[in-house]
């Protein structure tokens, strides 16, 4: 179900109870164990990094560097593999789907600063915080902030004051606004496509289904090649 988006919210606290704690933790021990089996650092983002999961909550690991694809599926027993694209402007990504709500997310070209924000806007984690507890405030799809403290978190609408919730992000304006603008559009028409979606076929490669889309597709080969990805 759309989740929809918060317009107003005076500052709200949240307790946690054990069974969201015991939750919690088994989200995060999970996501823990995935991430010792890749070869580089990976960062868990969204409610697991945040806190307020749910039974329902998904796992999602992002790489910020770009690494060869059979890197990280060496190690790893996955169900599907595909390629995404939102927007025709838009960052080309991998998704490893381990299951249906586990994710491992990298980049097929290189990462600019506000494409790094938008995971830094909804929370992100390091593997090395998750054994020592911590957790990082981030925004939810519903544009609520949510800041951990030791017995829950704090929420608040992002739309009460979108600019002022940069420092505590440590991200952009540019985020800030791109986000409240794709979502609020997204809460009055309903969800919207995206420009690519391709799985990969079990004998190919991320790189190879890549290069053939970029053969048939003078937009996204375009967007390779100023991207510095060679087709």
């Amino acid at each position: 179900m759309k989740e929809k988006v918060t317009y107003h919210q005076d500052p709200k606290r949240v307790i946690y109870d054990r069974s969201h704690w015991t939750l919690l933790q088994r989200l995060r021990d999970e996501t823990y164990d995935i991430q010792q089996q890749l070869p580089c650092p990976s960062f868990v983002y969204g409610s697991v990094a945040r806190g307020d999961v749910h039974a329902g909550s998904d796992i999602d690991i992002i790489l910020f560097e770009t690494i060869p694809s059979y890197h990280l599926e060496l190690n790893l027993e996955y169900h599907s593999r595909e390629i995404v694209q939102a927007t025709p402007n838009a960052l080309i990504k991998a998704h490893i789907h381990m299951s249906d709500r586990v994710t491992i997310t990298f980049p097929l070209v290189a990462m600019n600063d506000i494409e790094r924000d938008f995971y830094r806007y909804s929370g992100c984690l390091a593997s090395a915080g998750i054994p020592l507890g911590e957790r990082v405030p981030g925004v939810s799809k519903k544009l609520v902030l949510v800041e951990p403290n030791e017995t829950g978190h704090m929420e608040r609408s992002l739309m009460d004051d979108p600019h002022g919730c940069t420092r505590i992000l440590g991200v952009s304006h540019d985020i800030i606004d791109e986000r409240v603008r794709v979502l609020t559009r997204r809460d009055k028409v309903g969800r919207t496509g995206v420009f690519l979606r391709s799985d990969i076929p079990e004998d190919d490669s991320f790189e190879g289904t890549l290069k053939s889309i970029a053969d048939s597709n003078n937009i996204v080969r375009r967007m390779l090649k100023q991207r510095g990805w060679s087709c």
